[in-house]
């Protein structure tokens, strides 16, 4: 529910809000100031509410069938997060870490073998604008590591990614897992 509250107010709002600048800006051409306010504003309301309805079940529906198709829950958001156990010591793992995001079509930005941490970056696709992936590395005892994996869309305000995130992170462990 959270998903569609969020994805209702990012779409709404701005569009309400531009809507609202350009009813007033025209109204006040045609009636004066102070009988625009009030028209632009309801208008503004009635017409953001209505296309932010309209998108949010659209876009809701699409990203749930496509989060479903790739195995995640269908309010599954553009954020994932998943940590495992690998029985490789911390060199192994992190060089089978870097073949795995690049194998999901990931660029290495950092790599910083003292902390345990990669991060990259996928391309831009028909689901999201790219992603930042993060993998923290850390050897709990000789021959087992603890892997760290996160996928986040690289604007901020993307609400639905269509499972791109999930899909991200899973094939990464399935990858380190094998």
């Amino acid at each position: 529910m959270k998903l569609w509250l969020e994805l209702f107010w990012k779409i709404s709002l701005p569009l309400g809000l531009v809507t609202f600048g350009l009813l007033t800006f025209l109204y006040t051409l045609d009636r004066g100031l102070p009988h625009s306010a009030r028209m632009a504003a309801s208008t503004s309301v009635a017409v953001g509410a209505s296309f932010g309805f309209f998108m949010t079940v659209s876009l809701g529906i699409a990203n749930a069938l496509g989060c479903r198709r790739v195995g995640a829950g269908p309010f599954q958001g553009p954020r994932a997060h998943r940590v495992l156990d690998v029985g490789l010591g911390l060199v192994a793992a992190a060089a089978a870490a870097v073949r795995a995001i690049e194998a999901v079509g990931g660029k290495i930005e950092v790599m910083d073998p003292e902390s345990g941490l990669l991060r990259a970056r996928t391309g831009l696709s028909w689901k999201s604008f790219g992603e930042n992936l993060r993998v923290n590395l850390r050897e709990v005892r000789l021959g087992a590591t603890t892997i760290d994996i996160s996928s986040r869309p690289r604007w901020k305000s993307t609400v639905v990614d269509y499972g791109k995130g999930f899909q991200n992170v899973e094939r990464i462990s399935r990858f380190l897992q094998a």
